[in-house]
């Protein structure tokens, strides 16, 4: 079912429950409204689990490693250091820091923009950092 039939069968299902409470003493009225009722929520609860998400749990960043390596990413400026940035922080959050937080926009543009020796020495004393670690 789309989205707005799921509405059509909660409010179905809210009419028919109310036509049958006003309706108590006429059962011909009563007794099928109260069917209706039950029947359209029925489809409505039907409807809402089948589309909950599931439990899994979903990550934050897609996991991607660059298909080509690495060096290339230095030459693909600003987009290629973030890709740089982003495989580091996956790095070191498969070792010892799997609890390091996301890094803020501000913080990454700082970085992205540095001059490319000062880009790759940030690099290079980021992975002697995740190296040492244990």
């Amino acid at each position: 079912m789309t989205r707005p039939f799921h509405w059509i069968f909660v409010v179905v299902a809210a009419l028919a429950a109310v036509g049958s409470i006003l309706g108590r003493t006429e059962l011909g009225v009563a007794v099928p409204l109260a069917a209706v009722a039950v029947i359209a929520a029925g489809v409505a609860l039907f409807d809402a689990v089948r589309r909950a998400p599931s439990a899994t749990r979903t990550r934050v960043t897609p996991e991607r490693e660059p298909p080509r390596g690495v060096r290339p990413l230095f030459l693909e400026g600003r987009t290629g250091r973030e890709e740089i940035l982003h495989l580091l922080d996956r790095l070191d959050r498969r070792g010892a820091h799997p609890e390091l937080p996301v890094r803020p926009s501000a913080e990454v543009r700082r970085i992205v923009s540095l001059p490319l020796e000062e880009f790759r020495r940030h690099v290079a004393s980021r992975l002697d950092e995740i190296e040492k670690a244990p």
